[in-house]
């Protein structure tokens, strides 16, 4: 099951880099953790319905406010290109359980 989306935009990190970024929290939590993490040019909008992460650029890119601006069409084409990241999987507890149970007999 995908992770459905509440908010989504655009900021520049320190780099000087504009990146898509969405997120599962309100829109004001979000904008304050861009502020916290030290991005500028900060440009988020809460979506009408949640959405999955392949279907935020084409919205996006429907509204005047982001594609207006070249940066921010090229982040969110760049972003549509881009697979999405995966998290390593998390080991099996029971393998954790059977490697201490292994070391506790050596």
């Amino acid at each position: 099951m995908s992770t459905l989306f509440k908010v989504a935009g655009v900021a520049k990190n320190s780099k000087g880099q504009t990146r898509v970024r969405y997120s599962t929290l309100a829109l004001q939590d979000t904008i304050n953790r861009q502020v916290a993490a030290n991005n500028t040019d900060i440009q988020y909008v809460e979506l009408p319905k949640a959405m999955k992460r392949e279907d935020i650029p084409a919205y996006l890119l429907g509204l005047k406010e982001f594609s207006g601006n070249k940066d921010y069409v090229a982040a969110l084409n760049k972003f549509v290109k881009a697979p999405a990241m995966k998290m390593p999987a998390k080991p099996k507890a029971v393998e954790v359980d059977a490697k201490i149970a292994e070391l506790a007999v050596a």
